[in-house]
């Protein structure tokens, strides 16, 4: 789609979500959903063993397996989200998994770095983002970049 940005993607226990904005010569925002997403690896093993301790308390559990080939995380037997084994370089991405609270983000963050993941940004303040843009940032076995942010102000 011509000018437009991916705005957000959240995760739910159900699917995966992504806010996209239109900037065209639509009046208005369109929001769609997500149906499923490929994230490709090199190690479908080693992927699995990272991403089962991040994605199951956030209600996606492992729910399709074919072995080194791909494995699915998702509910009522339906893979939201994919590991899937490819043998050519592997092209990082980025991908942001909002949450609803800044210690959600110190707490992924750790949970990322005790399941191997890399150090790309600790847990902090983004205000280059906006205000109140709270996040952190861990390379995965693959090097693809992820993120946990949390969009909401402190309570007060």
């Amino acid at each position: 789609w011509p000018n437009s940005a991916v705005e957000a993607v959240l995760a739910t226990p159900n699917s995966l979500w992504v806010c996209l904005r239109y900037f065209g010569n639509f009046a208005s925002s369109h929001v769609i959903q997500l149906d499923h997403m490929n994230l490709y690896v090199s190690n479908v093993e080693r992927s699995r063993a990272f991403y089962e301790k991040l994605l199951p308390p956030s209600g996606l559990p492992v729910n399709r397996d074919f072995g080194e080939i791909a494995v699915g995380f998702g509910d009522q037997g339906y893979a939201a989200f994919a590991l899937v084994r490819q043998t050519d370089p592997i092209q990082k991405t980025h991908i942001a998994f909002r949450v609803d609270t800044r210690q959600e983000v110190h707490d992924l963050y750790q949970t990322a770095i005790d399941a191997g993941g890399t150090d790309n940004g600790l847990p902090g303040l983004r205000a280059h983002y906006h205000e109140h843009y709270y996040a952190s940032f861990i390379c995965d076995p693959d090097g693809h970049n992820l993120e946990f942010v949390c969009h909401k102000p402190l309570p007060e």
